[in-house]
This record gives structure tokens, C-alpha cells and sequence, in this order.
């Protein structure tokens, strides 16, 4: 009998039994549940990442703890066919169910992009360049001819293909360590990213006998047989707040760039 009752003491209460099932339900909540109160309403975000290729990407909200799906389709007519990276928005907030996933609708621009003509150039000469040791662009064709002003920089993702550029550097009495660090690009920034805003000036036609100057050599950062003959002076250089990854082109082509993005001095 003894034995009996110290059994039924040791049985956990009905109300125990109902903390345990509660707990256990809040546990295998969804998204959907943990912002029920949100679900329909219209927040403000900024895109973490979008895939213009395949039409989709993730935003963020201060008001959430996750990031929310979003598919080109949701975009509403009269806005940019695809998002940029730190594009400001708003959304409508919705949850699939079956998938356990919030999603965004009626997905609407707020923030001002500004458009930039592009070019893209190697590393390690994007960072000589946006890190002012590199003061001339040289390039086969013409195309910077008959444009000046300001430029977006796209860094492309594949290097360049020999190390002469070291060459020239340890001539100008280098370092190693300084070499090393003028061509490595600041830690946020990456092949493949738009990482600043150039000013260029006026191209010219140079000579055989002009490349092979000691002071171009220097300025080009490159040998004569390396370099082109149009010379592009660099007038002055901006990083951009954050990267923006963006796929590379040939030649130059226009990009949108968010304006929050902007060096504070050209917005």
C-alpha cells in the first residue's frame, strides 16, 4: 500500500501535464506562429541578396528574427524587374505553410538608386587603383574616349594573369609586406563586387616609345608590353559604404546603384 502511494506522488500532476503539451506545442511552432501577428501587414526591409538570374533572393526586417523569401513575380508593376543588395523596401508579410517559409508580396522600391556607367578591372589593379597607387588606366581599346567624370568600379573575378605589376612596385622601393597590402582589397569588398566610385579624366593616344617611360610604367603599374595603348588618367576614387555583387560585362555598360551605398562626399 505504501509502495502504491509513493507511485501516485511520483506521477506528474494534470497540470503539469498541460505545462509539458504547451511547451512542446511552442516548440514546434513555425514561422508562421511565432509572427502570426505581423502575417498580412506591410513592413519595411532591406534585400540581403537577390539572384537576378534566377528571379528570387531574401529580405530583412528589423521587425523579424529571419529573413523573408522574395521572388521577382512579387515585385509590384512600375518598379526595377529585380532588387539590389541593401535596396530599402516594403512588403507585404506571408507564411506557405506546407514549406514553413515567409514570404514577401507586393514588394515595393523605397529607397533612390543613382545610375553609373561600369567598368570592370582585375585585382590586384582594382585595389591599386581605389587605393590611389595606381593613377592611369590603360586599356587596348578606346572606350574611355569620348567619356569622363564618374564611374562605378567592378572588381572582375578572375586575376591577373602574371606578376610583372610586383616588378615595377619593388622598383619604386616596395616592400613585400607593402606590395601585399596595396593589392589586397579591404575585408567586406571581393572579386565580383562593385567596390567604389572613380572619377576619370581625359583618354589619350600613347606612343610606343611614351608606355616605356619609367613614370607611366609607375603610374600604369604595368610594362610596356603589358599595357594598352589608350591612357585613362584616375582622377580620384570613393569607396562604396558596401559592396554590391553584381555580375561583371565587357566593355561598359550602365548599373543602379542604391544611394545609401554612396561615399557620403557624392551623394
Amino acid at each position: 500500500m505504501l509502495a502504491l502511494v509513493a507511485l501516485l506522488h511520483a506521477l506528474p500532476t494534470p497540470q503539469a501535464i498541460s505545462r509539458a503539451s504547451c511547451v512542446t506545442f511552442r516548440a514546434s511552432q513555425g514561422r508562421g506562429d511565432q509572427h502570426a501577428s505581423l502575417r498580412g501587414q506591410r513592413l519595411e526591409g532591406r534585400c540581403k541578396w537577390f539572384d537576378a538570374g534566377k528571379g528570387y533572393g531574401f529580405l530583412s526586417s528589423e521587425a523579424l528574427d529571419c529573413d523573408v523569401f522574395v521572388h521577382a513575380s512579387k515585385i509590384l508593376p512600375n518598379n526595377p524587374a529585380i532588387l539590389l543588395p541593401e535596396d530599402l523596401v516594403s512588403f507585404s508579410l506571408m507564411y506557405d505553410y506546407g514549406r514553413d517559409k515567409l514570404f514577401a508580396e507586393e514588394v515595393e522600391l523605397l529607397g533612390v538608386r543613382q545610375v553609373f556607367k561600369c567598368f570592370s578591372m582585375s585585382q590586384p589593379f582594382a585595389s591599386l587603383l581605389m587605393k590611389n597607387y595606381k593613377t592611369i588606366e590603360s586599356r587596348n581599346s578606346d572606350i574611355f574616349m569620348q567619356s569622363r567624370g564618374y564611374f562605378a568600379l567592378h572588381v572582375g573575378r578572375k586575376p591577373w594573369r602574371n606578376s610583372k605589376y610586383r616588378d615595377i612596385m619593388e622598383r619604386q622601393g616596395l616592400t613585400a609586406s607593402q606590395i601585399s597590402d596595396l593589392c589586397r582589397l579591404p575585408g567586406h569588398f571581393a572579386p565580383g563586387d562593385v567596390v567604389g566610385i572613380v572619377e576619370v579624366g581625359e583618354t589619350w593616344q600613347a606612343t610606343y616609345e611614351e608606355r616605356g617611360k619609367p613614370d607611366i610604367e609607375a603610374a600604369v603599374v604595368a610594362a610596356r608590353e603589358d599595357m594598352g595603348k589608350y591612357l585613362t588618367p584616375i582622377l580620384r576614387t570613393h569607396w562604396l559604404k558596401q559592396p554590391l555583387a553584381v555580375p561583371g560585362k565587357p566593355g561598359i555598360w550602365n548599373i543602379s546603384i542604391p544611394r545609401q551605398l554612396l561615399p557620403t562626399e557624392l551623394e
